[in-house]
């Protein structure tokens, strides 16, 4: 997409898991945020897990 550094398309729904303006204490945001961070071996600590918006496709 011209302007943009990516683009995403997808058929269904996709869903802000940690959906811009929420607060660090969204009830569903903490638990997916460990899942990801254990699942790609993170570190917890690095702000790449909260300074970026989180989709799921339905």
């Amino acid at each position: 997409m011209r302007g943009e550094q990516l683009g995403i398309f997808t058929h269904g729904h996709a869903v802000p898991l940690n959906p811009e303006g929420t607060s660090s204490d969204d009830p569903t945001w903490p638990a997916i945020r460990d899942y990801l961070v254990n699942h790609y071996d993170g570190d917890s600590d690095d702000p790449f897990w909260d300074e970026n918006v989180w989709y799921q496709t339905e």
